[in-house]
C-alpha cells in the first residue's frame, strides 16, 4: 500500500498534458526501483539529471521536497543526480541539489514517519492546499 495521485484530480490532469506538451521526446521514468515516477531523467549529464514538469505558476517547498526525496532515493542507490524542476507556465527553472536541502528534507521526513506512527490529528473543516492531488489523504 502506499499513496498514489488521484487519476481523477483536474491539476493532475493539466500536469500531465503540460509535460506531455513541453518535453515530447521524454519518457516518464520510475526512480531507483520504487514505486516514485519522476517526469524524465537525463542520464547522459554528470551528474544525472532528474526532472520534474510542475503546472504551478510559483515555485513551492513542497515542489523541492519532492524533487529531493527523488535524489535521495538516488543516493541510497549509489547515483549521483541533481533535480531540476520547470514551470512551463512561468518559464522558469529551479535546480534542487540534496546537499542544499537534505537537513530540512530530513526534517519533515523524520516528522512525517512520527506522524504516521502516532494517532491522526483531526481534519480541519477547510482545505489549505487547492488543486492537491492528495487532497483525499490530506489532514490539512
Amino acid at each position: 500500500m502506499g499513496l498514489h495521485v488521484e487519476d481523477l484530480s483536474d491539476s493532475v490532469k493539466k500536469g500531465k498534458w503540460i509535460d506531455r506538451s513541453t518535453f515530447t521526446r521524454k519518457k516518464e521514468i520510475e526512480i531507483a526501483g520504487e514505486h516514485i515516477k519522476a517526469d524524465f531523467i537525463d542520464e547522459n549529464r554528470s551528474p544525472v539529471e532528474v526532472h520534474e514538469v510542475k503546472a504551478s505558476k510559483f515555485p513551492r517547498k513542497d515542489h523541492e521536497f519532492q524533487m529531493g526525496f527523488y535524489l535521495h532515493k538516488l543516493r541510497e542507490k549509489g547515483v549521483d543526480a541533481v533535480g531540476i524542476i520547470h514551470y512551463p507556465e512561468i518559464n522558469e527553472i529551479i535546480k534542487v541539489n540534496l546537499d542544499d536541502i537534505g537537513t530540512e528534507l530530513n526534517k519533515v521526513l523524520e516528522e512525517l514517519v512520527s506522524e504516521m506512527n502516532g494517532n491522526c490529528p483531526p481534519r480541519l473543516s477547510f482545505k489549505l492546499c487547492k488543486g492537491c492531488a492528495f487532497s483525499e489523504f490530506c489532514y490539512a
